[in-house]
């Protein structure tokens, strides 16, 4: 039903690449969807210059990843100084000093790997062709052609692309795109956009973060998104309660005289400035499976093994920080300092945990706790 491919077909060489689509060929169920993660251009195409300076430079010597990106740079300097064509329209100085946040690993595996081939997504969409798997679109909503649709510049120039591999394309130039997260569909069968029902109550909106961290006015790739009016700060209200579906946005906004299209428009700019996600409905047996994973998380919240997320009923995690887990299990009564001096006690082992960032935490904890009892992930 279906396959995952995740960090694998634009890193690995062209005989691997057909052997994941022989897979597919062979396995995938007609109507099955495979989620496939790569390497896209035009994002990468500017780095291009540089990763074969890297590659090269390191070929053969026998050093460390650090040393061998100081090199790297060194050289790509002097072919700028050098006024080579192409290393003037290559990467920003602020684009190879990021590079320092990047691990080894993936240096080494986007960086110094012989076979990594960033990719435009017309390629993977003709290769997965050829295995009749149609392209459905990107996975993340935040980045679906539905959702842009209605915002320029997406609007004007994605009506002339006749294909959907070919609004993608068009959409990864506007947005610049190095990461694609994409569906494939064996046979081409896609779900029925007509279902009212299951557009309008199937599928719930959960905020990304507390209602007072909603940015109305953000700054994106393709240009400013500005959206701060009335309904939007109304919507974000409503999801600061629970996560609602959209159906349940329309009608409370039909009861106050307003239009829907007013709401969804707000709905897709919560999305694109990814603000806001898309969550199942919550059930009963869902949140009893949650409640135990979330208590197996947070008994890990003082070793090595912590994890940053906690489950929810809405079948997604949501980010909630060390400090926070530690947080929760503290008597409402607790002082801010006293909370922070707490947590700092069972954190003292594990580094980058300041007393001063734990007490600022703890002074802003009565606000983040309530956008998580609003997602369930604690009781109020």
């Amino acid at each position: 039903d279906y396959i995952v491919v995740n960090g694998i077909y634009t890193w690995v060489p062209l005989r691997e690449r057909a052997l994941i689509l022989s897979f597919a060929r062979k396995f995938l169920k007609s109507g099955g969807a495979i989620y496939l993660s790569y390497n896209a251009r035009p994002g990468w195409n500017k780095l291009d210059p540089f990763r074969r300076v890297f590659r090269e430079a390191l070929r053969g010597r026998n050093v460390d990843t650090c040393e061998g990106l100081a090199i790297a740079r060194e050289i790509y300097a002097q072919l700028h100084a050098a006024r080579a064509p192409a290393i003037l329209g290559g990467a920003t100085p602020n684009a190879l000093a990021s590079l320092d946040e990047i691990s080894p690993e993936a240096l080494i595996a986007d960086y110094a790997n012989d076979f990594a081939e960033p990719l435009y997504v017309t390629d993977v969409a003709a290769d997965f062709a050829a295995i009749d798997c149609a392209l459905a679109g990107a996975a993340v909503m935040a980045e679906s052609l539905t959702v842009l649709m209605g915002h320029e510049p997406f609007k004007s120039i994605l009506d002339r692309m006749p294909t959907i591999a070919g609004r993608e394309l068009a959409k990864d130039f506007l947005r610049d795109t190095m990461l694609r997260r994409d569906v494939f569909v064996r046979g081409g069968k896609r779900l029925a956009a007509d279902s009212s029902d299951m557009i309008m109550q199937g599928l719930a909106f959960a905020l990304e973060q507390p209602a007072a961290n909603v940015r109305y006015e953000m700054r994106l790739p393709f240009g400013d998104m500005r959206f701060d009016n009335a309904r939007a700060r109304a919507l974000v209200e409503t999801l600061a309660e629970s996560p609602h579906t959209l159906g349940e946005l329309v009608e409370k906004a039909r009861g106050q005289g307003e239009e829907p299209q007013a709401i969804i428009a707000n709905v897709h700019a919560l999305l694109v400035t990814g603000q806001i996600r898309p969550v199942y409905r919550a059930t009963r047996e869902a949140a009893a499976g949650a409640r135990t994973l979330r208590n197996a998380i947070r008994a890990r919240a003082t070793t090595p093994e912590a994890i940053g997320y906690l489950p929810s009923a809405f079948g997604t995690a949501f980010a909630v920080p060390i400090a926070d887990q530690l947080f929760m299990e503290m008597p409402e009564t607790k002082g801010a300092e006293a909370m922070a001096d707490a947590a700092a006690a069972k954190l003292h082992a594990m580094a980058g945990r300041s007393r001063e960032a734990l007490a600022r935490r703890a002074r802003n904890f009565p606000v983040i706790k309530r956008y998580y009892t609003a997602l369930g992930l604690m009781t109020g």
